[in-house]
């Protein structure tokens, strides 16, 4: 038990970075009048269909697949994403 609490624990602070990283520049281009509340509501309901269901969520795959850069779909077989983030003092 006490380890699925802690991939939970490393889960939850994923997503919660995953959130920061979206919101910080959201606040910012909607503080210098880039984009208001409701074009980004419309543009997050519009978006809701991509994997086919209307419910308010996006499954990361298929974020991936609307992002995914050219070389990887060259190379489709190759999955070496790293697990950890690379040290920037390497």
């Amino acid at each position: 038990m006490g380890e699925l609490r802690d991939e939970l624990d490393v889960l939850r602070g994923e997503l919660e970075f995953v959130t920061l990283t979206l919101g910080a520049p959201l606040a910012h281009v909607e503080h210098t009048g880039g984009v208001i509340h409701e074009e980004l509501r419309e543009r997050m309901i519009a978006a809701d269909g991509f994997d086919g269901k209307l419910d308010g969520r996006m499954p990361v795959a298929v974020l991936q697949e609307l992002l995914r850069p050219a070389v990887l779909e060259e190379n489709p077989g190759d999955d070496s994403t790293p697990t950890t983030a690379p040290n920037p003092s390497d």
